[in-house]
């Protein structure tokens, strides 16, 4: 029981939910592969086999699917316990502790993370965009001074908004995880996500273009187009932090 509440407990709810379904239901297909292996193989050399085929494909699984992994690891714990005994009422017990030891990890994961995935995506997607204006603001300032602490400033605000979407975007995946919504109804935050990250990297091939002939040209055109687009970019995180349709941003 308690190892299978210290397996299943992740950091978020919507990941502790995976990974009890996954380690209740591969530990329920795994007794049931159990009693079927145990029904057919009568002969121990035979178990041994099957164990040592068991135990080397439940390696192979632990890294790539927890699912597999867990149906593998039940009847190669199970035989190999219980084979020179001959009693395979541990198939039982194991299941029923591993079902004891998923509620109390769900519930320890609704006590100590009671608050859903989707209450905390907006507020780190608006802190993304943001930090996405906030380093619009530096690039463009970059345009009109040589001071060297510039290139200093530059990379830390650059480090801060690959920072914050990087949170939005892992927020994302948790809040699918978590929702019962159809995929449709997740798309504008796919699309919200996706032009950040991209408004970025053109910020800074925009920074890269200072550098150009033709920029002492454009550099009022620039700037006029900055402030235009943090406005913007500043209109529309409020709008979303606050979960409403974005007013018109000047």
């Amino acid at each position: 029981v308690t190892i299978t509440v210290l397996i299943i407990l992740q950091p978020f709810a919507g990941a502790t939910l995976i990974k009890a379904l996954q380690r209740v239901l591969g530990t329920v297909a795994g007794a049931l592969l159990t009693v079927a292996l145990v029904a057919v193989i009568h002969d121990s050399r035979g178990l041994l086999v099957v164990i040592f085929i068991l135990a080397a494909a439940c390696v192979a699984f632990l890294r790539v699917n927890y699912l597999i992994y867990s149906i593998l690891l039940t009847p190669t714990f199970v035989l190999l316990a219980e084979m020179s005994a001959g009693d395979w009422h541990l198939a039982e017990l194991r299941v029923v502790n591993t079902l004891i030891g998923g509620a109390l990890g769900l519930a320890g994961a609704w006590l100590l993370w009671p608050s859903a995935e989707r209450d905390r995506f907006p507020e780190l997607a608006a802190t993304a965009l943001r930090a996405a204006a906030a380093h619009l603001r530096v690039v463009v300032a970059m345009w009109n001074t040589t001071d060297d602490e510039s290139s200093v400033t530059l990379a830390a605000a650059r480090r801060d908004a690959a920072l914050a979407i990087t949170n939005a975007e892992a927020s994302f995946e948790r809040m699918v995880a978590e929702s019962t919504r159809r995929r449709r109804e997740l798309e504008p935050a796919t699309t919200l996500l996706t032009f950040t990250r991209r408004l970025i990297s053109a910020d800074i091939a925009l920074g890269t273009l200072r550098h150009a002939p033709e920029a002492s040209a454009i550099r009022d055109d620039v700037s006029r187009f900055a402030r235009y687009l943090t406005s913007a970019l500043d209109c529309v995180a409020d709008a979303v932090a606050e979960r409403r349709a974005p007013s018109p941003c000047e």
